[in-house]
């Protein structure tokens, strides 16, 4: 099956001509970061990229490029958003929030290293764990 590409082979940096959008990059963050999670999963995924977004008021490409924010992101990587990326971003965004102020989540073999004492464990979807920061 041929696959439509929307966004032929993107370099994300600061000399790009072409500019991914919010959506573009929401939609690479999940296929990346939550693949072949159930649909919950990706929806709990994508209110970090949003609660992120909205903390820091910065895009969700901004957000994707911040150092250590996505274990998949290199600088200069090739970003390629294809349609069914796009329709399972629509999907997702549709759906209620799962953890609406979750900041952070890791996949549940990994245990990063982070002041725990300061996050407020919201729960696991799939095979991801979500936090936010507790309540000063």
């Amino acid at each position: 099956m041929i696959r439509y590409v929307l966004l032929a082979t993107l370099l994300l940096s600061s000399t790009t001509s072409f500019a991914l959008t919010d959506k573009d990059c929401k939609a690479f963050i999940l296929f990346k970061e939550a693949n072949l999670e159930p649909m919950r999963a990706k929806k709990a995924v994508l209110d970090v990229v949003n609660t992120r977004m909205k903390v820091k008021k910065k895009s969700a490409c901004q957000i994707m490029k911040e150092k250590h924010q996505f274990s998949f992101y290199r600088p200069k990587m090739k970003i390629v958003v294809d349609k069914e990326m796009l329709e399972v971003y629509d999907k997702v965004n549709r759906m209620q929030p799962v953890f609406k102020e979750a900041q952070f989540f890791h996949h549940v073999k990994v245990k990063p290293k982070w002041n725990y004492r300061k996050l407020k464990y919201l729960g696991t979807v799939g095979s991801h764990r979500f936090y936010k920061l507790k309540e000063k």
